[in-house]
């Protein structure tokens, strides 16, 4: 049950990535890694591997990580639709300001293309999410204020009546602004903390992962150093390349655990993981043969774990 359900979540996220291809834009390295660690989990899970755990473990990080970064993107949306909402906002301010100035220099259409304007951002910012400080400043009463202003100024009877109501929309329209400034403030500063957030986060995972990895070679290292120097010492005899395959078979199934239960740490390095576990499989096939190359062949898979860890 626990394989089919990451399964299940792995297609659920394809689906989801297929039907939103805009918001999966740019993230499909970050997907794809998902996907590839939610099907590990369920392969690791349908085999009752030792390594299922962090296989899991790895599904569910990379999970959180997607979900951290879609959060993030979605933001960075809003910030930017804040920040065109503000620039209509100041234009449309300009255009009452100008018609407050000079009434008599605009005509009826010139005064319902603004107006029509206003409308239409009124309409705009009351469906505007997590907008907070806009929201308290633009309640019902003062969106029908400003719309009944609107409606009036094209019917004013003379010159300064139009000046007036001019002067009355662009003051809501300026406090509308002031209210939205702090929101796009308020939302910078939460991006950047959430930025700021995922990247520590993803560095001290990271930062775990490869200090954990590195532990493990040094240890696979000294003991792959330790069959070498012995098959070097027995090189004559052999007596003792037998016992040393089997340690050399066992030191290269454990390794292999080690990276499959630490999937993150390794995956950057995993073409030289192979390399030091074929030269260890070779090893062992060597001293089992009781071959005279095998010394030579274990101080090889040394070096590809030496240089793995470099």
């Amino acid at each position: 049950p626990l394989a089919a359900t990451e399964r299940d979540l792995a297609q659920k996220l394809e689906e989801l990535r297929a039907s939103h291809p805009a918001a999966f834009r740019d993230l499909a390295t970050l997907s794809g890694q998902t996907d590839a660690a939610l099907e590990r989990a369920a392969d690791q899970l349908a085999r009752a591997s030792s390594s299922a755990r962090s296989a899991t473990q790895h599904a569910d990080d990379r999970l959180q990580q997607l979900a951290h970064e879609m959060n993030r993107r979605r933001l960075a949306h809003e910030l930017a639709q804040a920040d065109t909402l503000e620039d209509r906002l100041l234009a449309n301010q300009q255009a009452y300001r100008e018609i407050e100035d000079q009434p008599q220099q605009f005509d009826s259409d010139q005064l319902a293309e603004t107006t029509n304007q206003t409308q239409q951002l009124i309409d705009e910012l009351q469906q505007a999410p997590s907008l907070n400080e806009l929201a308290k400043e633009l309640t019902p009463q003062k969106a029908n204020q400003i719309l009944g202003q609107c409606d009036s100024i094209g019917r004013a009877a003379n010159d300064a009546d139009r000046s007036n109501l001019a002067g009355g929309i662009r003051e809501s329209l300026e406090q509308l602004s002031t209210a939205l400034a702090k929101d796009m403030a308020a939302q910078a500063t939460t991006l950047d903390q959430q930025q700021l957030a995922s990247e520590l986060e993803q560095m001290q995972n990271r930062t775990d992962s490869l200090k954990s990895a590195r532990q493990s070679v040094q240890k696979a290292f000294s003991r792959q150093r330790a069959i070498e120097r012995d098959a070097h010492l027995d090189r004559n005899q052999k007596r003792k390349y037998q016992s040393l395959a089997e340690h050399q078979a066992n030191l290269q199934k454990e390794f292999g655990q080690i990276i499959e239960k630490n999937p993150s740490g390794f995956e950057e390095a995993m073409g030289q993981c192979q390399a030091a576990q074929a030269g260890m499989h070779q090893a062992a096939q060597s001293l089992r043969s009781s071959n005279p190359a095998a010394p030579q062949l274990a101080n090889d898979a040394a070096q590809q774990l030496q240089q793995l860890d470099d």
